[in-house]
């Protein structure tokens, strides 16, 4: 009996101890050096960044300057392969600016991962729970923790939500090694949750439970992103990309085999058209991404399902300094943030189908249906907080249309034949795209669909990363990159696999290169 008790706690030691060696090496895994020496340099003015993308011919040409393009010029600069990257207005000024500003792995889709055993949500929220704990320690000054109140105002929902958050806890601390970088959930009682949230409604509350996610400024992250990108030497060996915004791509350069090898782009500060030549293009435009897929070829049909999230500001004292609220479950199924942000409160977001513009404005409808589910949990009246308004944005989510049928996220779209019914007139496909695009996922909800990406390539060598969110972009550049630099490891070469976990932004060293995470509060860079 006793060896019998010997060899379970032998075997079982084993595998544990193998458990933990496994998640060590998995969390180190495309980490950059701990010794690395950071070289700060200016960047070169536009006019210089122009010439270069001019004279030379790239390895990578990355279209699309939010965070998905941001992270890939990182990526391919921190490996050494030449890299360029143009946006045709400014640097994260569309959706990677539009954000609820959080860092989350997903509370909601670890929700629906538990309930319906759904393996691949879990992974997504595993996955997204790691780049969190990235994205929050390469530039503290832009990013901190948030505590997240959820009310409780049944008894059986203590249980029901906190095994949910208790679960979000372990596999953030078993992806990220026990190093997080936010703080354990809790219960706490109603007189706590009212001093922590005083507009809150009593009636009925039995408590709350708090839980932490991450909160950032997206707009200057992805700056910040961009900026790293393209110093030389930032890092040893990385080459700094040539990045240009205001420099829209018109047209693509094909060879005699129909293959892209450049673009034609506008400069639209001084409206001229340039070539840009690379071995490699790179469709990073977000929800753009089915017309810039449609540009270098007019019979791509639509992989996107785009879907509107609007937000709204409203006064500091809707909130307190350091707590957020989340509605768990809105009157359609979704959840509602109120956050501190920037010494005002920020609510959001709606979530649903809506045809692409350049500028989304909140819509009447929208900002009803955001003050009436507010007003359901704080003792303020819809149309006092709608008084109380005083700023709004809306941006569009890229999701992956479900009508695909793709369970891959490396994907090729290769034409079968050339006896496809194809409209040969291009206006009228163009005047058909939005209706095409409009049409995906006509039966479910946009946030039923997954938040998950893909990378497609086309048969004309267009590599495309559709979907995905935020916090992951980290992931999403480097599987991209992994992808083309299998497809192409004779064209490309490369000084360095991935190395751009935990590399600090330009912004955390003073000018001697020093790192003191002491010196970094939010809100107070180098």
């Amino acid at each position: 009996m006793i060896k019998k008790v010997a060899i379970c706690s032998g075997t079982l030691g084993i595998l544990s101890y193998g458990g933990f060696y496994f998640l060590k090496i998995n969390f180190q895994k495309n980490m950059i050096d701990k010794d690395v020496t950071y070289k700060y340099s200016p960047c070169i003015k536009r006019n210089e960044m122009i010439k270069k993308l001019q004279e030379n011919q790239y390895d990578l040409l990355i279209i699309g300057g939010g965070a998905t393009g941001a992270g890939l010029a990182l990526d391919a600069a921190t490996r050494g392969l030449k890299c360029a990257l143009v946006e045709k207005n400014d640097f994260s000024s569309g959706t990677s600016s539009k954000s609820t500003k959080l860092l989350h792995g997903g509370i909601r889709y670890l929700e629906n991962a538990v309930n319906n055993l759904d393996f691949t949500e879990l992974y997504f929220v595993w996955e997204a729970l790691a780049e969190r704990a990235h994205t929050m320690k390469i530039a503290p000054y832009l990013s901190r923790p948030v505590s997240i109140l959820m009310p409780i105002y049944k008894y059986w929902q203590v249980p029901y939500f906190s095994y949910n958050i208790k679960i979000y806890d372990l596999l953030a601390d078993l992806v990220c090694y026990f190093d997080k970088g936010v703080p354990n959930s809790l219960y706490i009682r109603k007189s706590n949750t009212i001093d922590n949230f005083p507009l809150l409604r009593k009636d009925k509350l039995k408590g709350s439970l708090i839980y932490f996610d991450g909160q950032h400024d997206d707009s200057r992250m992805n700056l910040n992103l961009i900026l790293t990108s393209a110093i030389d030497n930032y890092v040893p060996g990385q080459i700094g990309a040539t990045v240009c915004n205001h420099m829209e791509v018109k047209n693509f350069i094909k060879d005699e085999n129909n293959k892209l090898v450049g673009v034609r782009a506008i400069d639209k500060i001084n409206d001229k058209e340039i070539e840009i030549f690379s071995k490699v293009i790179i469709n990073a435009t977000g929800p753009y991404g089915d017309i810039i897929r449609k540009l270098a070829d007019e019979n791509r049909k639509p992989m996107i399902q785009v879907s509107v999230g609007c937000h709204f500001i409203l006064p500091k004292w809707y909130s307190t300094k350091n707590n957020g609220m989340i509605i768990p479950k809105t009157s359609d199924d979704r959840v509602l943030f109120l956050l501190p942000w920037e010494n005002n409160t920020l609510v959001g977001t709606t979530d649903e189908k809506r045809i692409m513009q350049d500028d989304p404005k909140i819509q009447e409808k929208d900002i009803e249906f955001l003050t009436n589910e507010l007003s359901k949990y704080i003792h303020v009246s819809a149309e006092e907080i709608k008084n109380d308004i005083t700023a709004a944005w809306c941006g569009f989510r890229p999701l992956i249309s479900t009508n695909n049928n793709k369970k891959s996220k490396f994907s090729s779209n290769k034409k079968k034949n050339n006896n496809n019914n194809i409209n040969s007139n291009s206006s009228s496909n163009s005047n058909n795209f939005d209706d095409e695009q409009n049409n995906n996922n006509n039966n479910i909800g946009t946030h039923e669909i997954s938040r998950s990406h893909e990378i497609i390539e086309d048969d004309n060598g267009l590599i495309s990363i559709l979907g995905g969110k935020w916090t992951i972009y980290r992931k999403m550049a480097q599987d991209t990159l992994d992808y083309i630099l299998r497809k192409y490891p004779n064209e490309l070469k490369t000084k360095y696999n991935c190395r751009t976990k935990f590399l600090k932004l330009i912004g955390c060293h003073d000018k001697y290169g020093i790192f003191n995470e002491d010196d970094l509060t939010f809100g107070c860079s180098n």
